[in-house]
């Protein structure tokens, strides 16, 4: 027993120092800490909420002056005091600074046991440029943590990675492509905030539209397992012919590493904490080798790539003049049936022909672009007789064969009765009753009863200024009308003056939409709105086609226009919030600040531009 007594006091005194290394303070306090103090504007930094218990309904502060780019990242740890388990929790958030001078981060309050406690508001200062403190705190920390930090981007790099593929590298002009970015991951990923979406230049594109919720798999690259997920997939249409490339996707993530332990206690294996990192991961690009459509090409090829066949109908073939036949024309298939122009009939010269009405049931999914498009025209004989309608000759592309396939459709053979109202060679109309004609002479009072007035002989009208006047009024008149016509068709053909005066209706009304989806909490229709409002509005002020309403494009006209740095910054900030939330979950704590963002840019962008 002597020999046991000094294990067992060694044992003991042990447990006594780790417990005592847990002791803190009975009350629970929230503290709120900034990464930094100055910081640059538009420059990153973190804001970390700081509870030593647990609590419920963790509301922030207006953060007027700054824009969230991420978050909230929560962390937990928990300890041993005295015995019983107590716990720790942390919210983290990434800010940066929208303007210079001195913000302040307001009060935070949580709810611990019924009782809201708050934090202490925190001073900010952002400078233009860089931060000289800061800069000087960067490369001290980047020198003692050099090796470390490699290690661990390296780290992360091997076990989180995007990769884009495209289910073929050589293709036609047309012909359809899916390309799919998928993130690969081994470690926790707890937030994710700016994307650079590709631009597909050179390609017609489709989204495909995701699950709301994200669906995770599991594939196994050279023998190791990987968590999968889908960001964004799209059906892509070479819009010409020569080496294109498929652009990469950049997304910037945070990512939590489990600390190593130091010592060697089973009570550090237990209690090991977590760190977590901004990593930014790139896919890899793909070149896509795009063919020219053979030559020649058929003279009723309108473009159409894929698979496709076609039908036609009419509603009746013996009809009375006058009257309407509703012929309907069927493309069904899969492929570019977006693109290419409608097949056009010849019509007798009889026949009044209306524009067709189109009628789209077309879906965009894993297995591409496909459907059903419907074309139907009215039309209406005017004359008795028997009428054919040529059959419709309709040439499509099989990229799949490498050559052109034609389709027809049937002929129409259209016998017209005379109908009523319709007139003869001379002009008269036939088949009016005498019914009618004792109902036109009672209308009309063809016979006059009234005595005649009686005129001097030298009173003549003829010669008159009013005589000159009525006489040459049509002619003023119509060159007045003219003139109007002109101006009118100028102005309708000035499509891009006429965009730029509906530029900020536009938008303004997808702003009053968006605030509906935020108020209903629906806030991934509420993104797509912020998103469509601003595209639009740039599109449509700028000049710009949608197709290439790109990041360099968008940059280089606003610049132009003296729009300043700081707003074009804010408008990247709230663009990029607005792509990620089509493809990752959101939360609504800054959703309305987007939305006032988005209101207050697109005013100054306007006050500039005028």
């Amino acid at each position: 027993m002597k020999k046991r007594q000094p294990i067992k006091s060694s044992f003991l005194l042990v447990i006594a120092l780790v417990l005592a290394a847990f002791t803190q303070a009975a009350g629970v306090t929230f503290e709120a800490l900034v990464s930094k103090s100055t910081v640059a504007v538009g420059e990153r930094f973190q804001l970390t909420f700081q509870l030593n218990g647990s609590g419920t309904n963790m509301r922030l502060p207006k953060l007027n002056g700054f824009h969230v780019l991420g978050g909230p990242s929560t962390s937990s740890q928990h300890s041993i005091v005295n015995g019983n388990m107590s716990s720790s929790t942390s919210y983290s958030y990434i800010l940066a600074a929208d303007r210079e001078g001195d913000l302040v981060i307001g009060a935070a309050t949580i709810t611990v046991d019924g009782e809201e406690i708050s934090t202490k508001p925190i001073k900010i200062t952002a400078v233009k440029g860089s931060a000289p403190q800061q800069q000087q705190q960067q490369a001290t920390q980047q020198q003692q943590n050099n090796k470390q930090g490699s290690s661990v981007e390296n780290d992360i790099a091997n076990n989180v990675f995007i990769k884009l593929q495209t289910d073929k590298n050589k293709c036609y002009v047309g012909e359809q492509i899916l390309a799919t970015y998928k993130i690969y991951f081994r470690l926790d990923i707890v937030n994710n905030s700016n994307a650079e979406m590709p631009t597909f230049n050179g390609f017609w594109s489709q989204d495909v539209e995701l699950p709301n919720k994200t669906e995770i798999s599991t594939e196994t690259i050279n023998g190791i397992a990987y968590n999968v997920a889908v960001l964004k997939k799209t059906v892509l249409f070479p819009q010409r012919s020569g080496e294109l490339t498929v652009d990469p996707l950049d997304l910037s993530v945070v990512v939590r590493v489990k600390t190593r332990s130091r010592g060697n206690s089973i009570f550090d294996s237990f209690f090991g904490g977590y760190q977590d990192y901004n990593y930014t991961a790139h896919s890899n690009s793909q070149k896509i080798k795009v063919l020219p459509l053979p030559e020649p090409k058929p003279a009723d090829f309108n473009g159409a790539v894929g698979k496709f066949t076609i039908k036609a109908s009419i509603d009746k073939s013996t009809i009375k003049s006058n009257e309407a036949i509703n012929l309907r024309t069927e493309v069904t298939g899969k492929g570019n049936i977006k693109l290419f122009e409608t097949p056009k009939f010849e019509f007798p010269l009889d026949f009044e022909v209306y524009d067709p009405k189109l009628k789209d049931n077309i879906a965009t999914n894993g297995a591409g672009v496909s459907g059903k498009r419907e074309f139907e025209y009215l039309i209406i004989p005017r004359h008795e007789g028997t009428y054919t309608i040529d059959p419709l000759s309709f040439s499509y592309f099989d990229p799949e064969e490498g050559k052109y396939r034609q389709l027809t459709t049937p002929s129409f053979v259209v016998n017209v009765e005379r109908g009523a109202g319709e007139e003869t060679a001379a002009g008269v109309v036939r088949n009016v009753n005498q019914e009618s004609v004792k109902q036109l002479g009672k209308d009309i009072r063809f016979i006059k009863t009234l005595a005649p007035t009686i005129s001097e002989p030298n009173d003549f009208f003829i010669g008159t200024i009013n005589y000159y006047g009525l006489a040459t009024m049509p002619f003023g008149l119509f060159l007045l009308f003219l003139l109007v016509r002109k101006r009118n068709e100028e102005a309708s053909k000035d499509t891009a003056g006429n965009r730029k005066k509906r530029a900020t209706g536009v938008a303004a009304k997808r702003l009053k939409t968006a605030r509906t989806y935020l108020n209903d909490k629906n806030l991934k229709l509420f993104y797509e709105e912020i998103f469509k409002a601003l595209y639009g509005y740039l599109s449509d002020k700028l000049s710009i086609p949608v197709a290439e309403l790109t990041k360099e494009n968008i940059e280089e006209q606003l610049k132009r226009n003296q729009v300043t740095e700081d707003i074009i910054k804010r408008l990247y900030a709230v663009i990029q919030e607005c792509e990620m939330a089509r493809f990752a979950p959101v939360n609504d704590v800054n959703a309305a600040q987007v939305n006032e963002s988005a209101e207050e840019i697109i005013n100054r962008i306007e006050e500039l531009l005028k």
